[in-house]
C-alpha cells in the first residue's frame, strides 16, 4: 500500500501523523510526506523577494523531514517531497503521480489562510483526490469501533472491501449502517401512504440483505460485526452512530440523492460534521 500523508506542522497536521502510527496498515506500506509551498496571498502586490520564497520552501522541506523522522521507527522506508503550488491542488494532483492508495490529511488545515479561502485543504483534498482520503480528527487513538455506511452503491461496498482489507484488531467493532429515506407525504391519500410504507419496507429489506452481504468480509476478522437500517436522514442518522465512533467510513458517491454533488450531500455534511475521523472512498485511478 502506499499513503501520501500531506503535512504543513499545523497541530492539525501533526494530529493526522499521529493518527497515521495507530492506523491499521499493511507492514510493507509506503509513506510520502508531502508538504506543500503554497503561493503568496491575492491581499500582497509587486514583487515577492526571493527570500520569502526560499524561506518558505526551507520551513516546508524542516517540516516534512521532521515528519518522516517521526515516522521511521515503523516505516523505515518513508521518503519526503516539497512542491510548489496550492496545496488545495498540488496534494491531489501528487496523490495521483505517485499512485498513492490513501491520502491523510488533518481535518483542517494547512495554515491560518485556509480559513479565509472558500473550503479548507482537507475538503479540497477529498473532492480531488483520486483515491481514498483519511481526514483525521479527535485524539489518536487505536481503531475500537467503525461505523461504515453502506446504501448499496460500488462506492459504499468498495469502502467496506478497503477497511476489510487492513489489518484490523480482532477486538475491533464494526457497525454497517444503511438507511432508508422516508418519502414526503404530507396530504397524501391513505392509499399512497400505504403504498409508500410498502416501498420503505421493501427498501429496508434489500438493504438489510446488502448489509449481510458486506458483513461476510469482517465476520471472520473481528469479533463483532453489526448490521443496523435506520429510516430518516442518511446524514444525521449517520452522524448519530459516529458519536461512539473511532472512525465512520462512506463512498464519495452513493446512490439516488446522494449523487447530487460531486461528492455528495451525505459526504459532506458527515464529513464537516463528524467527531472523529472520515475515510472517503474513492476506488483509485491507476495511471
Amino acid at each position: 500500500m502506499r499513503v501520501l500523508l500531506a503535512t504543513d506542522g499545523s497541530p492539525q497536521a501533526r494530529l493526522a501523523t499521529e493518527w497515521l502510527h495507530v492506523f491499521p496498515l499493511p507492514p510493507a506500506t509506503e509513506i510520502l510526506v508531502v508538504s506543500a509551498v503554497a503561493p503568496p496571498p491575492p491581499v500582497l502586490e509587486g514583487p515577492i523577494p526571493p527570500t520569502v520564497f526560499d524561506t518558505a520552501v526551507a520551513y516546508s522541506q524542516k517540516v516534512a523531514d521532521e515528519t518522516v523522522a517521526t515516522l521511521r521507527p515503523r516505516w523505515p522506508a518513508a521518503s519526503a517531497r516539497v512542491v510548489d503550488g496550492d496545496p488545495r491542488h498540488v496534494i491531489p494532483a501528487t496523490a495521483a503521480e505517485w499512485n498513492a492508495d490513501l491520502v491523510v490529511v488533518g481535518a483542517r488545515g494547512f495554515g491560518a489562510l485556509a480559513r479565509l479561502l472558500v473550503g479548507s485543504v482537507s475538503t479540497s483534498v477529498v473532492h480531488h483526490a483520486r483515491c481514498p482520503t483519511l481526514v483525521a480528527r479527535g485524539r489518536p487513538r487505536e481503531l475500537r469501533a467503525a461505523v461504515i455506511a453502506i446504501d448499496g452503491s460500488p462506492q459504499s461496498r468498495a469502502a467496506a472491501g478497503f477497511v476489510a482489507a487492513l489489518p484490523l484488531d480482532p477486538a475491533l467493532t464494526v457497525r454497517l449502517v444503511g438507511v432508508v429515506e422516508r418519502p414526503r407525504a404530507a396530504g397524501a391519500s391513505r392509499g399512497l401512504r400505504a403504498m409508500l410504507d410498502q416501498i420503505v419496507e421493501e427498501q429496508r429489506a434489500g438493504l438489510l440483505k446488502v448489509l449481510h452481504e458486506v458483513a461476510v468480509a469482517f465476520e471472520a476478522r473481528t469479533r463483532t460485526v453489526e448490521c443496523a437500517v435506520r429510516s430518516g436522514s442518511p446524514a444525521r442518522e449517520i452522524l448519530a452512530d459516529a458519536k461512539t465512533a473511532d472512525l465512520v467510513v462512506l463512498g464519495a458517491r452513493g446512490l439516488g440523492p446522494i449523487d447530487r454533488l460531486l461528492l455528495g450531500s451525505v459526504s459532506e455534511r458527515v464529513l464537516h460534521h463528524a467527531a472523529c475521523s472520515v475515510l472517503v472512498m474513492k476506488q483509485p485511478e491507476r495511471a
